[in-house]
C-alpha cells in the first residue's frame, strides 16, 4: 500500500510544520541533532546526501547549508512545491535538487549516495522494509546511513499504551514485529504513524549488510503532543 494521495493533502504537512519548524527551541534541538550526527558520521566535504523523504527540504537545506550537496526525494509533489520555494529563498539552488518517488519504488541508481539521512519518515511508510532495501540499494559502499525513528521501548509508548486503556480512541492499534501500527482516517484517507522496535529496524539493517556505528536517543517524547507552552518548552 502507498499512501500518496494522503501525503499530498496539505493539511498533513502544515501539521507537521506547525509541530516541529515553529519553535525557536525546537529549532535549536534540530541544529544540535544534525550537528551531533554530522560529528558521527564524518563525510567527506564533497559528500552527496539523500534526504529520504524531505517534505518542505529543511534537512535539505540544513545540510546544504552545511557545505554538502543534497537530492531531496519525497512522495507529494505539493510539498515538493513548498519545498523549492524554501530552496530557493535560502539561496542553495546549487546545492539541492528535489524530486517527486516514493520510495518504495525509488528509481535512483545503485550505489550513488555518500549519506542517507532518514528522519520520521519510515514510520508512515506501511512498506517501509521495501523502502529500507532501496534506500540501502542506493547507499554507495562504504557510505552512512542515518534513521531516526519512535521507540517502542520507550517511557512515552508505555504511558500512551496506558492510557489507551482508559479513553476511547480515534486510531486502531496493531502490534507487529516491527512495532506498533496506529492508524487512523482523514476524510477515508489513511495515515499511518508506527512506533518501531528498534531491535527488529537494527537486525534489518545488519541483514541488509549494514553495520551499526551508533545508535542514541534523539527526544524523551514525541515533541508534537505539545503544541506550546511551559511543558513543550
Amino acid at each position: 500500500m502507498i499512501l500518496k494521495n494522503t501525503y499530498e493533502k496539505l493539511e498533513i504537512h502544515q501539521g507537521w510544520e506547525s509541530a516541529y519548524r515553529l519553535s525557536p527551541l525546537q529549532n535549536k534541538l534540530n541544529h544540535k541533532l544534525m550537528m551531533r550526527i554530522i560529528k558521527y558520521i564524518k563525510p567527506s566535504a564533497d559528500s552527496l546526501f539523500l534526504d529520504a523523504g524531505c517534505g518542505v527540504a529543511a534537512h535539505s537545506i540544513k545540510i546544504a547549508g552545511l557545505g554538502y550537496r543534497c537530492l531531496g526525494v519525497d512522495i507529494s509533489s505539493k510539498i515538493l512545491e513548498k519545498a523549492k520555494e524554501n530552496i530557493s529563498f535560502s539561496g542553495l539552488e546549487d546545492k539541492i535538487t528535489v524530486i517527486c518517488e516514493p520510495l518504495e519504488k525509488l528509481a535512483l541508481s545503485d550505489n550513488s549516495f555518500d549519506v542517507i539521512y532518514c528522519r520520521g519518515v519510515l514510520m508512515h511508510i506501511p512498506e517501509w522494509e521495501k523502502s529500507l532495501r532501496n534506500l540501502i540499494r542506493v547507499l554507495k559502499k562504504g557510505g552512512k546511513i542515518v534513521i531516526l525513528e519512535s521507540n517502542h521501548d520507550s517511557i512515552e509508548t508505555f504511558l500512551v499504551l496506558l492510557l489507551r486503556r482508559f479513553k476511547k480512541n480515534k486510531s486502531k492499534m496493531l502490534e507487529t514485529k516491527d512495532g506498533i501500527q496506529f492508524w487512523s482516517y482523514d476524510q477515508t484517507q489513511p495515515f499511518l504513524v508506527r512506533v518501531a522496535d528498534i531491535r527488529y529496524l537494527i537486525s534489518r539493517l545488519e541483514g541488509n549488510g549494514i553495520r551499526i556505528i551508533k545508535k542514541f536517543a534523539s527526544e524523551f517524547w514525541e515533541i508534537g503532543r505539545f503544541p506550546g507552552g511551559i511543558l513543550r518548552n
